[in-house]
C-alpha cells in the first residue's frame, strides 16, 4: 500500500489556495507567465515550509467568502474548526476528493476571480514545485485560469488536507485556529495576494536550505 499511495507525497496541498486568489487576465503577457511557471515545476519539487500553512488556508477561506457571497465572519466560524482539526488521510479519502473535485467543478457555476499579471503565476508555480502529480496538478491550475467555477470541493479540499501546524503557548486546536483566523482576516486586504506569494516563494527557499516536508 505504501508504494501506492504515501500520504505525504499527494495532489492535494495547501498551496493550491493561494492559486485561488486570483486569474491571469486574457493577454499574451499574463498567460506566457502562467506558461514559463508550469514548465519550471515540472522539473522542480521543492515542498514548501509548513508555516505556508496559515497563509494558504486564509487565501482559501477568503476566496470561498468571495466567490460564494458568504458572510465573512460566518464562513470563518464555520470554517476554521474543519481546518484546525485535520482531517484522516488515506487512499480512499484522497481518491473521493479527486472524484468530489471533477464532479463539483462539472456541476459548479461560472466565477469572475480577479486579474493579476503575475501573482497568477508564482501561485501556480508553487503549487506544481510542492509536489508529485504533476499532470494533475497542471490540469487544476489550467482549469481555474481557463474557466473558474465555484466548485466547493476545490476550495474545501484545502481546509481538510494540513496536518494542524504546532503553535507555541496554545493547543493543537486552539494554535492552528488562531493563525488560520489571523490569515484569512489579512486575506481580505487586495494586497494579500502579494504578500502570499512572496511568502510561498520565501518557504521553498527556507525549505530548499534545510528541507521539510508539508
Amino acid at each position: 500500500m505504501s508504494i501506492l499511495w504515501d500520504r505525504r507525497r499527494t495532489l492535494w496541498d495547501c498551496t493550491l489556495g493561494i492559486v485561488l486568489l486570483a486569474s491571469p487576465a486574457n493577454n499574451t503577457r499574463d498567460w506566457s507567465l502562467v506558461g514559463v511557471a508550469l514548465c519550471l515545476g515540472f522539473f522542480v519539487t521543492i515542498p514548501p515550509h509548513w508555516l505556508i500553512q496559515p497563509v494558504a488556508v486564509g487565501a482559501a477561506l477568503y476566496s470561498a467568502s468571495r466567490d460564494f457571497e458568504i458572510p465573512y465572519d460566518a464562513l470563518l466560524l464555520a470554517a476554521v474548526p474543519v481546518a484546525a482539526l485535520g482531517w484522516r488521510r488515506s487512499l480512499a479519502i484522497d481518491g473521493a476528493l479527486a472524484l468530489g473535485v471533477v464532479v463539483s467543478y462539472v456541476l459548479a457555476w461560472p466565477i469572475l476571480p480577479p486579474e493579476d499579471w503575475w501573482t497568477p503565476a508564482v501561485a501556480a508555480l508553487l503549487y506544481m514545485v510542492s509536489g508529485p502529480y504533476k499532470l494533475s496538478r497542471a490540469a487544476i491550475v489550467l482549469a481555474r485560469y481557463l474557466a473558474p467555477r465555484a466548485a466547493h470541493v476545490v476550495y474545501g479540499m484545502v481546509l481538510v488536507i494540513c496536518r494542524p501546524m504546532p503553535v507555541p503557548y496554545y493547543d493543537k486546536v486552539a494554535g492552528p485556529a488562531l493563525a488560520y483566523t489571523l490569515c484569512a482576516l489579512l486575506a481580505a486586504e487586495p494586497t494579500y495576494k502579494y504578500l502570499a506569494t512572496a511568502a510561498g516563494i520565501a518557504s521553498c527557499i527556507v525549505q530548499y536550505i534545510k528541507p521539510r516536508s508539508l
